[in-house]
């Protein structure tokens, strides 16, 4: 039993990871375009959003 939760930990974990990098290369992939003034960070809030639904459990 203690070894599945530390499973699920690590697994969560590792999933924060990949969304943090897919965040940053997001991020580095539109710095020095003009983006339009609204919903300029679209993309990028519902990544966010997504992290914090999986934080969430």
């Amino acid at each position: 039993m203690a070894r599945e939760g530390l499973n699920r930990k690590k697994t969560a974990y590792l999933e924060r990871e990949v969304l943090n990098s897919t965040i940053a290369t997001v991020a580095e992939d539109n710095r020095g375009r003009d983006l339009p003034e609204n919903g300029e960070r679209k993309g990028l809030d519902m990544i966010t959003l997504g992290i914090r639904d999986i934080e969430n459990g």
